[in-house]
C-alpha cells in the first residue's frame, strides 16, 4: 500500500529498501549485486545506476547522471574493472563519462586515460582555457594546504594562509620560504 519494495525487510523506507548480510567471500562486500548481460569483448560488459528525473513542464523524463562498474578490456579471460561516472550535458544530449577510477586505483577526472603510470590522479579540462584545481578552506582565516608525503609523511607542503594573503613552502616539516600578501 506504500508503493515501497523490501528485499529483507517488511517494512521498507524507501521505494527500494535491500536489507541483508554482506556477502563476505573472496574479494568484495555487497548487499545488492547488479549484472550486465553485455557480451565479456563488447567494450560495455558491466553494470550501472542511472539517475533519472521529469526534464520538463510535460512530465518527460530523462537520465541525469550515471554510475557504471565496467570491464576494463575486451580481452578473454581478464577482469580488470573500472568505475565510471558520467552526467548528462545539454550541449551533446547525453550522458557523458566525466570520471573514471580504473583498476590501478588512478583517477581521471575529465579524460579516461593516462601518460605515465606514476599519475594517481590526472585532470583535463576540455572546453576553456586552463585546467583549474581549487582547494578552499572552510573559512578566511584557515588554510589550503597541499602536501607531498612519503611513509613518515607530512614532509613537504604548499599552503596558502588566508587570514594573511601569504603562501608559505615547507620542507623536511620545516617552513624554508614564504611569499606575503605584497610579494616580499
Amino acid at each position: 500500500s506504500s508503493q515501497r519494495v523490501g528485499i529483507g525487510t517488511t517494512s521498507p523506507s524507501f521505494p527500494l529498501d535491500v536489507i541483508g548480510t554482506n556477502n563476505t567471500t573472496f574479494d568484495h562486500v555487497s548487499t545488492l549485486s547488479l549484472t550486465g548481460t553485455n557480451a565479456f569483448d563488447s567494450g560495455d560488459a558491466g553494470a550501472g545506476i542511472s539517475f533519472s528525473g521529469k526534464f520538463d513542464s510535460a512530465g518527460n523524463v530523462t537520465t541525469f547522471a550515471q554510475i557504471s562498474g565496467i570491464k576494463g578490456n575486451t580481452a578473454t579471460g581478464e577482469f580488470d574493472g573500472m568505475l565510471t561516472f558520467g552526467v548528462r550535458n545539454d550541449a551533446e544530449g547525453v550522458n557523458i563519462e566525466r570520471m573514471r577510477i580504473d583498476s590501478s586505483g588512478r583517477v581521471g577526472i575529465g579524460t579516461s586515460t593516462f601518460n605515465d603510470t606514476r599519475e594517481m590522479i590526472r585532470l583535463k579540462n576540455t572546453s576553456g582555457d586552463g585546467t583549474f584545481l581549487t582547494i578552499e578552506a572552510p573559512s578566511n582565516s584557515g588554510s589550503s594546504e597541499i602536501f607531498f608525503a612519503d611513509s613518515d609523511f607530512n614532509r613537504g607542503r604548499i599552503a596558502y594562509e588566508h587570514n594573511t594573503d601569504d603562501m608559505q613552502f615547507w620542507t623536511g616539516d620545516t617552513e624554508r620560504m614564504s611569499i606575503t600578501s605584497d610579494g616580499v
